[in-house]
């Protein structure tokens, strides 16, 4: 060892403390060129008498093979003892012998007695010894096993190692075994949309489609997925061979459904195809998956889906109900009325088969030539006329019932239970004719609901037709995803064009200022147009003057949307004058930007930077002449954007305003000569096909009562509006059909001016107040002694009472009859003194009835949900009649 340890005993009569010195030299008797004399001394403080005193010699003192010689002697302050004899010492090493051993590979398990491990960079160690005690250095070596089978899937590879020293390396060690076998990422769940089956074979009626799988990588990280299509090799001869496209999706994350359609162009209508998808991650893969058959059966012009939604309606694994009124002119029509379809089958079909006629049926399972169980009624369909068709479908029991017009045509108990299809619902999937009021509802209706949906007699009591929009928590309407057509304001031509744009701020002179709120065009378009300044003010004479300005003339553009929480606004710089007055901002440079203030929180309004969209422009004045920017900006959801909304719509309210400024000039003052904008978003899960919006909340939105198209309607309401005294009910008749606390005969109604508006109400239990009001006084106009538990005198298919004001606001009948009207957070107070009862009913055909109320073209419905009026949200009428006169035009 060349850093031996030298020990000594030292001992002291009084005790205490002492230091031990050692000495190394050369002996006299090595051989000659080893050296002589003095090597090295040290010593070693606070060695307690009577013990010993151990000091190490250092590294680099002495060399191999050295003979030396070393004494030692102790110290007490100024006493010291005599030196020991020398010692005699041989340095001399072991011969250097490096060794390996414990050979370990990290990460590795051992599968049927084989070293296996899941990393492309596994760590190879081994414990390396040598008795001389130096650094060593550890050698591997990897190379592919001999064994390996050619074109493996995953390498089978062999290594060894072994320790060297300065002077020798030990043998290599015998060679490990270790197979690389990496977590692959896999597909599954292969899916064509659109589908259904033809023949036992997996059609598609699109010359687009989407094919998709989900991808598993048990690595936890995301995968690329391949999809690839070629010409089936069972394909008639003429169609072609070989590939026909291949397509990927980058960055999908394990355990989710990733999709691809087929462009354009690619496929043709009859040919037979195949498809398969694979998963990759780097250079790790499963392979490919089965190749899946595709036929491609287009529908033909008719056949197409009526409408559809942009996500799947019902859990058709519950239990659940469709109801429709249908208008088919062929009974032997093979007809799909509602459809979520699955890769292969759609759970269910309510609809028409040549053989069976009118049929409710589910199938097994999501494969080709899965069993078919339910109700083949053999009852053919009404031919030319409306007619009403439910299926009830109850999987506790598993239990299927088909209504026609409210009458059982049979029930079937099925042998197995109905399957979730996660696609989405199509509406009038496979049908040619009319469908209205279409209704799915997510329990199983009893036989007297199913008869009330019908507009029939049932043994609970009266029937009450539907009342508009209404909604509950067991009822969803499915209607289709369109896209909005939003009417938007096209140039700042158009905006300059309407007196409402041209803003003018509050001075002295003109405390009122004009038009404060801009030009909203609708709820989802804006502008405005204004001067704004920068200023710069001096003290003259003791007053405060602006000697120097900078004009801007410029118009505002907004824009909101449907089904996104975000805001655009253009700002079109007209005219820039930066020597307005004053010669102080000739040549500077101005920013412009704009400012938000969220609410209930700052979090819940933000601007997007980025891309095309700045913070804040800046240039000067040729810069900004004839320039238009844009602004951007987004209400987050409440869990992203980190705020709390004080409503279950997750409401939030952002106010912008302009910003400008000419940073290099001191003493600035910023005109802003225009207003507020001030924009309301939502995710109301009620506005059925859009979800969340963004409105501009300058305006009281107007629904459109043609008489063109709602003839009876019309007259009706706008009698309301313009002879509200010659409306039904009137006082002096029946006691039940006029409250008695009404002495009043004048009517004053509310809904016909944004002064006097109506309010949306989403109050089901009201709604159902309102309207089994109106429903029992216009029984009542007919017969007098009609009771509730009495069917209604009308034959509810052909007629239905219409009721103004709607029984889905805060004027609904309700409000009118009660004594103390209640206190609304929506409303003004309601006419109390004196009491008036301000609402009429009447008998309209039940077609356009239920036009006027629901989701059709012009109807309460489609208002409600392209306006997105909201719970307490105001509106009112507007009533033009068969010259398209507007009879109550606003101030």
């Amino acid at each position: 060892m060349l850093t031996p340890t030298l020990h000594t005993q030292v001992t002291y009569a009084p005790g205490g403390t002492l230091r031990a010195e050692f000495e190394v030299e050369h002996d006299p008797s090595a051989p000659a060129g080893q050296g002589t004399g003095q090597i090295w001394t040290g010593g070693v403080d606070g060695v307690a008498a009577g013990t010993q005193g151990s000091l190490a010699v250092p590294a680099g003192t002495l060399t191999d093979g050295w003979v030396v010689r070393w004494r030692a002697r102790s110290l007490a302050g100024q006493f010291a003892s005599p030196w020991s004899d020398w010692q005699q010492l041989t340095v001399k090493r072991p011969e250097s012998a490096p060794a390996v051993q414990e050979l370990q590979v990290t990460p590795a398990q051992t599968v049927n007695d084989k070293t296996v491990t899941s990393s492309l960079t596994p760590a190879l160690r081994a414990t390396v010894t040598d008795p001389r005690g130096d650094a060593l250095k550890a050698e591997f070596e990897v190379e592919h096993d001999p064994s390996a089978p050619a074109g493996q899937d995953g390498w089978i590879v062999r290594w060894r190692v072994r320790a060297s020293s300065t002077t020798t390396a030990s043998g290599w060690s015998d060679w490990q075994q270790l197979t690389i076998d990496l977590p692959k990422p896999a597909v599954d769940g292969l899916q064509v949309a659109p589908a259904r089956t033809v023949d036992g074979i997996t059609a598609t009626k699109s010359l687009t489609p989407t094919v998709s799988a989900v991808v598993t990588n048990p690595a936890g990280t995301s995968s690329r997925v391949e999809f690839e299509v070629e010409h089936d090799p069972s394909a008639p001869a003429g169609q072609g061979t070989g590939q026909i496209w291949a397509g990927a999706v980058d960055d999908v994350a394990s355990g989710m459904r990733t999709s691809v359609t087929v462009p354009d162009g690619e496929l043709t209508d009859s040919w037979l195809v195949r498809w398969r998808a694979r998963a990759t991650a780097g250079q790790v893969t499963a392979g490919w998956s089965a190749w899946q058959k595709l036929k491609i059966d287009l529908i033909q012009a008719g056949e197409e889906p009526l409408a559809q939604t942009s996500a799947p309606v019902l859990n058709t694994d519950r239990s659940f109900t469709v109801t429709a009124w249908l208008r088919w002119s062929d009974k032997d029509g093979d007809y799909s009325v509602v459809e979520q379809r699955g890769g292969h089958q759609a759970p269910f079909r309510l609809g028409n088969t040549p053989g069976d006629g009118l049929v409710f049926t589910f199938t097994a399972a999501d494969q080709a030539g899965a069993t078919v169980e339910g109700v083949k009624s053999g009852v053919e369909p009404p031919v030319n006329q409306w007619f009403h068709l439910a299926g009830v479908y109850d999987a506790a029991t598993k239990k299927v019932s088909l209504y026609l017009n409210g009458q059982l045509l049979g029930s079937e108990t099925l042998g197995f239970a109905s399957w979730q299809s996660e696609a989405v619902t199509a509406l009038g999937a496979q049908m040619l004719g009319d469908l209205d009021e279409l209704w799915i509802h997510s329990r199983a209706l009893p036989a007297n609901e199913v008869a009330q949906s019908a507009g029939i007699a049932s043994s609970s009591g009266p029937v009450s037709t539907p009342s508009k929009m209404r909604s509950t928590g067991a009822v969803t309407q499915a209607t289709a995803a369109n896209n909005y057509v939003y009417d938007r304001i096209k140039d700042t031509n158009e905006c300059l064009a309407k007196p409402l744009s041209l803003y003018e701020a509050k001075t002295a002179r003109n405390p009122l200022g004009k038009n404060p709120l801009g030009y909203t065009k609708n709820h989802f378009a804006y502008c405005i147009s204004a001067q704004p300044s920068v200023v710069i003010e001096k003290k003259i004479n003791g007053r405060m003057t602006e000697t120097d300005i900078a004009a801007f003339d410029l118009v505002i553009i907004g824009r909101t949307f449907q089904g996104s929480r975000e805001i655009e606004f253009d700002v079109h710089v007209l005219d820039v004058d930066d020597n307005y007055r004053g010669s102080r901002f000739e040549n500077e440079s101005f920013t412009m930007g704009m400012s938000v203030t969220g609410s209930p929180s700052n979090n819940a309004c933000k601007q997007v930077v980025g891309g095309q969209y700045q913070q804040v422009y800046a240039g000067q004045e040729e810069y900004w002449n004839d320039r238009s920017v844009t602004f951007k900006f987004e209400s987050p959801e409440p869990a992203a954007g980190g705020w709390t909304p004080k409503t279950n719509e997750n409401i939030a309210t952002c106010v912008f305003a302009l910003t400008m400024s000419a940073p290099h000039v001191p003493n600035l003052k910023y005109n802003n000569l225009g207003p507020k904008q001030t924009v309301r978003c939502d995710s109301a899960s009620y506005i059925n096909w859009y979800g969340s919006g963004c409105i501009f909340r300058h305006l009281v939105p107007s629904i459109k009562l043609r008489q063109a198209q709602f003839p009876n309607a019309f007259d009706h309401i706008s009698k309301a509006f313009s002879n509200p005294s010659a409306t039904d009910p009137k006082p002096g008749g029946n006691r039940l059909t006029w409250p008695k606390q009404v002495t009043t005969p004048d009517k004053v109604f509310p809904g016909f001016s944004k002064l006097n508006p109506l309010h949306r109400l989403r109050d089901d239990n009201r709604i159902d107040r309102n309207r089994n009001r109106s429903v029992s006084i216009c029984a009542r106009q007919i017969k007098a002694s009609w009771k509730n538990s009495d069917n209604v005198p009308w034959t509810s298919t052909v007629e239905q009472c219409d009721e103004f004001p709607f029984a889905s606001t805060y004027e609904g009948a309700w409000v009118w009859w009660t004594k103390t009207p209640p206190t609304d957070p929506c409303c003004s107070s309601y006419p109390s003194n004196p009491a008036r009862f301000n609402m009429t009913v009447k008998l309209i055909p039940a077609g356009e009835n239920r036009s006027w109320g629901d989701l059709s073209v012009g109807g309460l419905g489609r208002f409600y949900v392209h306006d997105r009026v909201l719970s307490q949200d105001a509106f009112f009428v507007r009533l033009y009649d068969s010259a398209e006169k507007l009879l109550n035009p606003q101030p």
